[in-house]
């Protein structure tokens, strides 16, 4: 009996695949309410001037679960990468939509990134 019960619970493992976290509260990214800008002020301002958004198309990127997070890894390990962030995609849970948005500074070397996606197992290349 014992070894039908392990049986089903490793046959429920394997069936279930790649499944998402539960999912985690978010916080808003904007304030609510608060004072407008003041005239002259943007949204571009606040951002120095030396740091700047690529995108990077990732082949063979199905996963939000499993690949994105080992392509993210692999990314801000990256010299001049700051952060990653995934495109957004048409529905939840998969990646129908393989870019991922990089923000990076000067330091930032394209061939260098491309290189440690390929180490990983992903093909890539910038898009422009």
């Amino acid at each position: 009996m014992r070894q039908f019960g392990f049986a089903l619970i490793c046959g429920s493992v394997l069936a279930l695949g790649c499944t998402p976290p539960a999912a985690a509260p978010t916080t808003p990214t904007k304030p609510a309410g608060g004072p407008p800008p003041t005239s002259g002020s943007t949204a571009t301002s606040m951002v120095p001037s030396n740091v700047k958004l690529v995108s990077l198309k990732v082949e063979e990127m199905h996963c939000p679960f499993g690949c994105y997070p080992t392509v993210e890894k692999a990314l801000t390990k990256v010299a001049g990468v700051s952060s990653v962030k995934l495109a957004d995609q048409k529905k939840e849970g998969t990646i129908d939509n393989p870019v991922v948005l990089v923000q990076v500074d000067n330091s930032f070397d394209p061939s260098a990134a491309i290189a440690a996606l390929d180490k990983v197992g992903f093909a890539s290349e910038m898009l422009k």
